[in-house]
């Protein structure tokens, strides 16, 4: 349907509304509204270039770089100061941010392919953002830490800013985001294996490899997430065959025997009542911890690291882990031996084992401090 207003010509689709808007003689007529139809649902606004043609979205020419667009005086063709060099084929398109790309060409044909692909949606360039092009790895994820850091748990970004700087940054960290594959991410996750990495702890460090580079395609950082083709559960189930190491009584006296006798009390805490490191410790003083009377060991802190609490502070224990074990007689004795070859020292400690974290309230537990130095 045409419409003549004002000397322009509005051309009307009937399935969405005015289009575009050109002068009579072909040129632009300014900046361009877009005019809803009276559903309002198929709304488009498409700006001109100067010869006519709307913007790559729907239709724009494929440009032979080599030759001229006016011709002589004969009509034939001009070649330009590019002909012969370079690529000869130029194709425009929109990225995933709606900024104007280009791309360049041996071939028409394949210029002409991409452009029936980017007007479809179906080229991938048309889905990134294109300036995001260079970033990095350890680039981004930077980024998508602090991003998330205000709805994480202090605890929760201490592990995950580990994991990164540990078990991302020194494989892939400064290798553009873009590179990753498949292949990339299995060898990878060889490398963990062959270096004996917990299976708890590949899955976890996986995970968030996965958390991060699903933020990245909502981005438009990358074209796809190369994690969602791997199978872990498969893999790990390989792994779950293989004999798990477990240290014999001779191997832990023999250990006993070798280390300064400041640390003894940590391994046999270890070995004999199953304590983790943090709980070890952590470990204080008096009827709190361990209650010689009752031969009961109580696990109800540990020593954690965060700089948010200016260095070491104690925490809750390892969710589930909080509870009484039966104290060994010779775990008992050698708490006895401990206190009295190193007598323990007052440190003050962030204390948020009792409430919401808060950095101010300071601790008057006792910890022994050459632990304190064992864990720093």
């Amino acid at each position: 349907m045409l419409l003549m207003s004002c000397g322009l010509l509005l051309i009307r689709l009937p399935s969405c509304g005015f289009q575009s808007v050109r002068s009579i003689n072909g040129d632009t007529a300014g900046p361009v509204l877009a005019l809803l139809r009276s559903d309002d649902t198929c709304a488009t606004t498409l700006p001109l270039s100067v010869n006519g043609s709307t913007d790559r979205r729907l239709d724009m020419p494929i440009d032979d770089l080599w030759y001229l667009k006016k011709r002589g005086s004969n009509n034939e063709r001009l070649k330009s100061k590019r002909y012969g060099r370079g690529k000869r084929w130029r194709c425009r398109y929109l990225d995933g941010a709606g900024a104007t790309r280009e791309k360049l060409f041996e071939r028409k044909t394949d210029a002409e392919e991409f452009e029936r692909a980017a007007i479809k949606g179906l080229a991938v360039e048309t889905h990134l953002n294109q300036s995001d092009h260079g970033i990095t790895y350890r680039e981004y994820a930077e980024r998508w830490r602090l991003s998330r850091s205000v709805s994480q748990a202090l605890d929760y970004q201490r592990h995950l800013d580990s994991r990164l700087r540990h078990h991302h940054y020194p494989y892939f960290g400064d290798d553009p985001i873009r590179s990753l594959t498949v292949t990339v991410v299995l060898e990878w996750i060889a490398k963990l294996i062959a270096a004996e990495a917990a299976q708890l702890s590949i899955r976890t460090y996986f995970d968030v490899l996965n958390n991060v580079l699903n933020a990245a395609l909502v981005d438009k950082a990358i074209p796809s997430n190369p994690c969602r083709g791997i199978k872990m559960g498969a893999i790990l189930r390989g792994l779950s065959l293989a004999p798990k190491w477990v240290p014999a009584t001779s191997q832990v006296l023999a250990l006993l025997d070798v280390v300064p006798s400041e640390y003894r009390l940590a391994i046999l805490l270890g070995a004999g009542e199953g304590n983790r490191l943090g709980e070890v410790l952590a470990m204080e003083e008096g009827d709190r911890c361990i209650d010689e009377q009752a031969a009961v060991l109580h696990v109800v802190q540990q020593l954690r690291f965060h700089q948010n609490f200016g260095g070491f502070y104690l925490a809750p224990p390892k969710s589930g882990s909080v509870g009484d074990v039966d104290l060994d007689d010779t775990v008992a004795a050698a708490y006895t031996e401990h206190l009295r070859l190193h007598p323990p020292v007052a440190v003050d400690l962030v204390d948020i084992t009792r409430g919401t974290p808060d950095p101010s309230p300071f601790t008057g537990g006792v910890v022994n401090g050459a632990w304190l130095r064992c864990g720093g």
